[in-house]
């Protein structure tokens, strides 16, 4: 299938070109559990299409139990198990998310993965952790002896977090692409993610940098919680989930020139309303993979990679650049 970007840019290619770009983000669930002290009327089924509803908050039995009566959804258990899940979270597949929430532990008993997070596709509404052939990424959450404190586990790598008390603000970045991406880090620096990795943040303090995905070509699709062992409760609020888009592979409108490159079966094609004087093509690490010239208005260019990065010149002397997926 033809995938086509749209470019209306006058962007310089820089001499050396970052291996990285910088994602924006756009927010397409959010919860605050304000609205109601009813548990049930955070639900909806299905619920995608929807920016605030879960598909299932539910358990599997009376040792379980499910409370919003303090502005924040509690899961408190002696046993059986329970879950929220929000399906279909991003609308569109993204490539990279953030999900951010406050997260906050009560016990008394030492339980590893007492609950745990999940982000990836199909993983059902049932009060149980999804299977790993359905999560790109996961991270758990461990009781300790004293009431209040907590860890986090990187489940993937058998690893846990220093211990965290109170209410923690949990940031958890996830990029599925083939490249690596910069992000606006919560304690305000710019933090490189790795491709197929993620980061996990407490606060401004990193907890897992750069975690192993669980599988890697799981989409990011889903979301879920479940709390399926220990004695106590684990609180969440103010959940912000955003699909973080890369500016380079997004498609804008400007004005003007109407240029547009495509990734067709291992080739680039490009066509302008205006002559094409040339048409280069970069790797990550700034090396020519082609470079040819042109005196139409269409070119088309086989490359050898799943990434490129494409220089347009037109007769007019601009200059167009655009990173595609081929």
């Amino acid at each position: 299938m033809t995938k086509t970007l749209q470019i209306f840019s006058r962007m310089m290619l820089p001499c050396a070109i970052a291996a990285s770009a910088f994602y924006s983000a756009q927010t397409t669930f959010s919860q605050d559990f304000s609205s109601s002290t009813t548990v049930s009327d955070y639900v909806t089924n299905p619920a995608a299409g929807t920016t605030d509803k879960f598909d299932a908050i539910s358990t599997s039995g009376a040792g379980l139990t499910w409370s919003a009566a303090a502005n924040n959804l509690k899961a408190t258990r002696t046993g059986n198990a329970g879950a929220f899940t929000r399906l279909k979270a991003l609308g569109t597949t993204p490539g990279a998310i953030s999900v951010v929430f406050d997260l906050s532990v009560s016990s008394t008993a030492a339980q590893t993965n007492a609950g745990g997070f999940f982000i990836g596709d199909a993983v059902g509404t049932a009060n149980s952790t999804p299977a790993n052939a359905n999560v790109n990424s996961k991270i758990g959450v461990n009781f300790t002896t004293t009431d209040g404190n907590f860890s986090l586990r990187n489940i993937a790598g058998g690893t846990n977090s220093s211990t965290l008390s109170g209410v923690q603000k949990i940031t958890w970045v996830v990029n599925s692409t083939t490249s690596d991406m910069n992000y606006t880090a919560p304690d305000g620096s710019t933090k490189v993610l790795i491709a197929g990795k993620a980061d996990v943040w407490a606060g401004t303090t990193i907890a897992f940098d750069g975690m192993a995905a669980t599988t890697g070509s799981v989409a990011l699709n889903d979301f879920k919680f479940a709390l399926t062992a220990g004695t106590g409760s684990i609180t969440v609020d103010n959940i912000v989930i955003k699909a973080l888009v890369d500016p380079t592979l997004a498609a804008t409108a400007v004005a003007k020139d109407n240029t547009i490159i495509s990734a067709n079966n291992g080739s680039i094609v490009v066509s302008s309303d205006e002559t094409i004087s040339s048409v280069k093509v970069y790797d990550f690490a700034g090396r020519t993979l082609a470079s040819t010239k042109v005196n139409t208005k269409s070119a088309n260019i086989a490359v050898s990679a799943k990434m490129a990065i494409v220089e347009v010149t037109l007769a007019s002397g601009k200059k167009l650049a655009k990173k595609v997926r081929l």
